[in-house]
């Protein structure tokens, strides 16, 4: 089952039902990490399971939308993160011209957003990764 990242978030919030042992309403759940998690703090009933895999770590394919670095350190840090030859990614921005647009696997995708940022490119995900916004500050997406 796929999560976007809105319902994943809200997973990870306690929320309370009935206890199916005692019939109070105190059964608590909520995702920690990839283990959803019951138990209830009347009489101590509790259950775990780790059948929770959120969106990103599916197969789905997002793209990032790459602008043409400054310097050439730059490019050449680019070309590292996205597993390219220079000379290629050169090539890329040459034909396709500014910015580019880079496709891998969602989680692929948000690691190579925070890299990129964090040496001063800018960049944004592209139309294909809305609504998983929040992936960019979840921990979860590292696995």
């Amino acid at each position: 089952m796929d999560y976007s990242c809105d319902e994943c978030y809200n997973m990870r919030q306690p929320h309370t039902t009935t206890c199916p042992s005692c019939g109070k309403e105190t059964y608590v759940g909520q995702v920690i990490g990839l283990t959803a998690v019951w138990e209830c703090t009347n009489c101590g009933e509790g259950v775990a399971g780790a059948s929770f895999h959120p969106a990103c770590w599916n197969d789905m394919t997002a793209s990032i939308i790459i602008s043409r670095p400054t310097d050439s350190r730059k490019m050449v840090d680019l070309a590292r993160i996205l597993n390219m030859n220079t000379i290629d990614l050169l090539y890329a921005f040459k034909n396709s011209g500014d910015p580019i647009e880079v496709s891998s696997k969602l989680r692929e995708c948000i690691r190579r957003y925070r890299c990129i940022s964090a040496i001063g490119i800018p960049c944004e995900l592209g139309s294909d990764a809305k609504g998983f916004e929040r992936a960019l500050d979840c921990p979860y997406t590292e696995g």
